[in-house]
């Protein structure tokens, strides 16, 4: 039986569903739907590195024990990687057994929390009805975002609407990125990628209804709303290897403060000996090119919400590539408008991060830095 058969047996145990849960909401004694929250402990890959949440939805008297999961995407859709750079890669709802659910996160060596969802009964039931409508084929497509629209503000919403309750206001003494740090913190590699292509408005104060935007936080979210029963440990996660040594040594940090001690070793020797080594200059500024023309296109070109308004453009600027240009054809004292504006925007640069207007990993530090050091120098050549 091929994906597509499964997932049309399924629908169709959920639409007889769906009839019986409203032929028991006319009546007072009806039995109700058990519905859960599924918490999963963050995994190796980086998609997975957030953890994820999912609702069970059991009903003994019809044999149902489903996962809803709001986090399914199709690695086959054309131009997956376009489409996700661009921010119009679309997510959808998939259903399967808990078993098969709870067999992907046990190979994985990731944990499983249930936490029972607390509703009076004829809120349960419409909160399994809404379930059930999500999955069909029509609904179950949405465009994600990765703070604002994703497995865990989809299930926050739906059980909102369930339960007919109010979203909070107010502001958290905390921002979206130091909610990411906590997962991926900015010591690691992807850590600085990630914050490198995210803007300024990852540094904002989380909005309170946006806390449960993290499968761990809407967990947290739903206990303090007391939405959620205490835990039950379905799934044990595995113990975590012990990072290595040489990890440690070609940590960003020890990148960075390596770059910037051989860009400056090599600066004062040609200033010194009166030499010049333009494949220094022309390695830099190529790294420094291809970042604005990455910055550029997250935040003018995609549809990414969290990666607009990113001022690292003003340190890896477009200037870079006119630059790398002017180093093959032209005298390099034909540079210095160029090379100074490139060093305004870079000044310009550090007013803002003093200030705290975007959180700096210290690669951008380094970068600019050693982009500062090699201008100075071709402005005295």
């Amino acid at each position: 039986m091929n994906v597509c058969k499964i997932y049309a047996v399924v629908l169709s145990f959920l639409f007889a569903l769906t009839a019986d849960l409203h032929c028991k909401a006319s009546s007072s004694d009806g039995a109700s739907p058990v519905l859960s929250l599924m918490t999963c402990s963050p995994g190796d890959e980086l998609y997975a590195a957030y953890g994820h949440s999912a609702v069970r939805l059991k009903d003994d008297s019809l044999g149902i024990d489903w996962v809803f999961n709001y986090g399914t995407f199709n690695f086959d859709t054309p131009n997956f990687y376009g489409k996700f750079l661009q921010g119009t890669l679309d997510y959808c709802l998939s259903v399967s057994p808990t078993n098969s659910f709870l067999r992907i996160y046990d190979y994985e060596g990731r944990a499983v929390v249930e936490r029972e969802i607390i509703l009076p009964p004829d809120e349960r039931r419409e909160l399994a009805s809404l379930l059930v409508e999500n999955s069909r084929e029509e609904n179950r497509y949405y465009r994600y975002d990765f703070l604002f629209d994703n497995c865990a503000t989809r299930i926050r919403d739906i059980v909102l609407k369930a339960g007919k309750l109010q979203p909070l206001s107010g502001k958290a003494n905390f921002s979206y990125r130091d909610c990411l740090h906590a997962y991926v913190p900015s010591s690691r590699w992807t850590g600085q990628g990630i914050d490198l292509i995210l803007g300024m408005e990852t540094d904002y104060d989380v909005a309170l209804d946006d806390v449960a935007m993290l499968p761990d936080s809407l967990e947290a979210y739903m206990v303090g709303r007391n939405l959620v029963s205490e835990p039950r440990l379905l799934l044990q996660r595995a113990s975590a290897e012990d990072s290595s040594i040489l990890s440690s040594l070609f940590s960003p940090s020890c990148v960075a403060v390596l770059l910037i001690l051989l860009f400056s070793a090599f600066s004062v020797f040609e200033y010194h000996r009166g030499t010049y080594f333009k494949w220094l200059d022309v390695c830099l500024f190529s790294v420094l090119a291809v970042l604005s023309l990455l910055f550029s296109y997250l935040w003018f070109i995609s549809e990414i919400r969290t990666t607009s308004w990113n001022w690292n453009l003003l340190w890896a600027n477009p200037l870079a590539i006119l630059i790398l240009i002017s180093l093959f054809s032209r005298p390099l004292r034909r540079l210095k408008p160029i090379i100074l504006l490139n060093q305004g925007l870079i000044l310009l640069w550090f007013v803002l991060v003093v200030f705290g207007v975007q959180f700096a990993p210290v690669l951008a530090f380094s970068l600019s830095i050693c982009s500062l050091l090699r201008c100075s120098l071709l402005l005295h050549r």
